[in-house]
C-alpha cells in the first residue's frame, strides 16, 4: 500500500470506470481466488488445483469463461509448494 501512496495514488478515493480505463476498446480478465458471486475460488485437488476465470472484451461484449486444471506433480514451480 505504501508503494501506491508513494506513487501519488489516493487509496481512500473511489475510482469510477472512466478514471480507470479510457478508450473504446478494452479487455478485462479476472480469476477467482476466493468464492464469490461471479467466480468460484481456487479449489485444491489431490493432484493440483482448479481455477475459474472470465475475460470480456469491448466493444464486442464477448464474455469468455474458463476452467483451468493445474497439475502440481512434476511441474518445476508447483512441485516446490507441495
Amino acid at each position: 500500500m505504501q508503494r501506491l501512496k508513494n506513487a501519488g495514488v489516493d487509496v481512500t478515493k473511489t475510482y469510477f470506470e472512466n478514471e480507470l480505463a479510457k478508450g473504446n476498446e478494452m479487455i478485462f480478465a479476472a480469476s477467482g481466488v476466493t468464492k464469490g458471486e461471479m467466480l468460484d475460488g481456487v479449489r485444491f485437488t489431490a493432484t493440483g488445483a482448479i481455477v475459474n476465470s472470465i475475460c470480456t472484451r469491448l466493444p464486442s461484449g464477448t464474455l469468455e469463461r474458463s476452467e483451468t486444471i493445474l497439475k502440481f506433480r512434476g511441474h518445476p514451480i508447483y512441485s516446490q509448494i507441495t
